[in-house]
């Protein structure tokens, strides 16, 4: 109890000094009061996380402090050992939630992530360029760039991508897959490996106790790569469906 009231005090001050409307203000302090102790705690680490970010040292602390977020308020669940020992190109479902982009840090090998130029001024400050790199969205050299990027880092350690397009979701759990992944692996005569991430439910901006809960698909070789999309696709909606079932706890 002592624990939450010190922190509301300290998103309060934090709050107040936001630059922007009285009217915001009101409603972020009125949120600020019908919040959870689970969700105090979230937001805190979040915002200390960004504290770090900001000061430009978030590469030291964010592998950890993503680490306590979902391993200290959530029942985490994983199968990471379905990971293979050799480099794959990991193709993950797309994240709903601010919580949920924090993911690939979770992953316990090392691993490449692969981002669109956008997110550079924020990843840049929190992964080291070694284990983020950045492409152009809508370029006709995009391909071509993308399989030399995943050519070059895969000698070394796994890829991270995010494959799934929002935009073809279309109310269903998983959305169309870029294609241009399956390709690529089928090119370079490398494995992938299908993620399912799953996504955190939110009430009234309180954090319920909950599931959560990543899932590492199993890794094949792309010898057709339009029928392995279809496959991982399926797998992928059935997952997501799954994951739905029992997620929350008392």
């Amino acid at each position: 109890m002592y624990r939450t009231i010190v922190l509301q005090v300290a998103l309060l001050i934090i709050l107040l000094m936001l630059p922007v409307s009285r009217v915001y203000k009101v409603f972020l302090i009125i949120l600020l009061g019908v919040l959870s102790h689970k969700t105090m705690l979230i937001t805190w680490k979040l915002l200390e996380l960004c504290f770090w970010i900001a000061r430009r040292r978030g590469r030291s602390v964010y592998k950890k402090m993503v680490n306590r977020i979902f391993r200290e308020h959530f029942e985490f669940r994983h199968n990471f050992l379905a990971i293979p020992s050799t480099p794959t190109i990991f193709i993950a479902t797309y994240p709903n939630g601010a919580i949920e982009y924090l993911t690939p840090a979770l992953l316990p090998t090392p691993t490449y992530f692969i981002a669109s130029t956008r997110a550079k001024p924020v990843m840049s400050r929190v992964y080291p360029d070694e284990e983020c790199g950045y492409l152009p969205q809508g370029k006709k050299q995009l391909y071509q760039m993308t399989k030399e990027l995943i050519g070059e880092k895969i000698k070394q350690m796994s890829v991270f991508m995010y494959v799934e397009d929002m935009s073809r979701r279309y109310g269903r759990d998983v959305g169309g897959l870029r294609k241009g992944v399956f390709w690529i692996a089928k090119e370079l005569g490398v494995t992938i490996t299908p993620v399912v991430i799953d996504n955190i439910r939110e009430s009234w901006g309180r954090v319920p106790n909950q599931r959560y809960e990543i899932y590492v698909g199993p890794t094949m070789y792309v010898h057709d790569p339009l029928s392995t999309l279809i496959d991982v696709r399926t797998m992928m909606r059935k997952k997501k469906a799954s994951l739905k079932k029992s997620k929350f706890f008392t």
